[in-house]
Formats: C-alpha cells, sequence, structure tokens
C-alpha cells in the first residue's frame, strides 16, 4: 500500500489552479536551469585540468547530474 507523505493539495478554483500550476512552472524552470549549469561547466578533459581518475570518473557525473531532470521528466508521463 502506498502512503503519500503529504495531505491532497485542495484547489479551489481556476484561479487559484492557474496560479499554482505557474508557481510549479517557475520552480521546475529553475531547477531544470541548474542541472543544465552543473552538467555543461564540468570539467571534460586533461586540458582543462582534470586528472586522469577524474577524466574517467567525468562521465558518470555528467549522468549523475543529468539524471533528476530525466526522472522528474518521467513521472510527468505516469498516470
Amino acid at each position: 500500500m502506498f502512503v503519500d507523505a503529504e495531505p491532497a493539495l485542495k484547489v479551489g478554483n481556476r484561479e487559484e489552479l492557474v496560479y499554482l500550476l505557474g508557481e510549479a512552472c517557475e520552480l521546475e524552470h529553475g531547477l531544470m536551469c541548474e542541472y543544465l549549469y552543473a552538467q555543461f561547466s564540468l570539467k571534460r578533459g586533461v586540458e582543462e585540468g582534470l586528472t586522469a581518475k577524474q577524466l574517467a570518473r567525468s562521465p558518470f557525473w555528467v549522468a549523475e547530474i543529468g539524471a533528476p531532470g530525466f526522472t522528474r521528466r518521467r513521472t510527468w508521463t505516469r498516470p
């Protein structure tokens, strides 16, 4: 059995729903910008100062930072 951690959100009218959706979009957009900035600002080669060991782990970190965005988008498609 799945138990929600938060109580259900009750929306009183259409105006409130539009407002809440707008707030959610702004929050989501800000988070996606942070994930993208972090992912694309990672160093990618020894010429940028990475050691061989760090270079070997670089693909892991690129995938790890990008994973929350992918997971979040994937959950939108669930019923």
